[in-house]
């Protein structure tokens, strides 16, 4: 793989959630702080991209947790579209990575899945993209849903587009 870099496809995913409001605050002296803040069960939204040395490779919005059966679904619509012949996809040793069916899909791309070693975010080059770490310094409006997919759909995928790995 040293002489074909081109051929790695790193693939992570990072989520926000509807609690990620902040539970305190500053106002002036002698005023109540005010803020809004929904009632009721949260909710998460899902963002799961491949990373190549060149590009950001089939991005992905999932309004829900990473589970099996979506990471089945994101390999099978959006990433695997994207692979070639001999291709690596690299990806963290999640147990809803590891799907028979995931190893079916790819390995009739022609391309293969490997595992980083267990707690090692630290060998998948996603997580050194400034954007991908900025997705848990949301704005304590981030909790309404709306504000949810613009910066993780937008803002993040715009950073990410211009992150280069070589």
């Amino acid at each position: 793989m040293r002489s074909e870099p081109h051929r790695l496809v790193f693939i992570d995913e990072t989520a926000v959630t509807t609690k990620m409001t902040r539970l305190r605050g500053r106002s002036a002296r002698g005023t109540r702080l005010e803020a809004d803040a929904p009632f009721g069960h949260w909710r998460a939204q899902t963002f799961i991209a491949g990373l190549r040395i060149d590009e950001l490779s089939a991005p992905w919005v999932l309004d829900g947790p990473m589970n099996r059966a979506a990471f089945d679904i994101y390999i099978e619509t959006q990433l695997a579209p994207t692979l070639q012949p001999g291709d690596v996809v690299i990806a963290d040793n999640l147990s809803s990575h590891k799907s028979a069916h995931v190893q079916e899909i790819l390995k009739s791309q022609g391309s293969w899945l490997l595992f980083l070693p267990p707690y090692s975010p630290d060998l998948n080059p996603v997580w050194m993209a400034p954007a991908w770490q900025g997705v848990c310094e949301l704005p304590a409006a981030g909790r309404l849903r709306p504000c949810i997919r613009r910066p993780v759909a937008a803002n993040l995928l715009r950073a990410m587009m211009n992150f280069r790995v070589g």
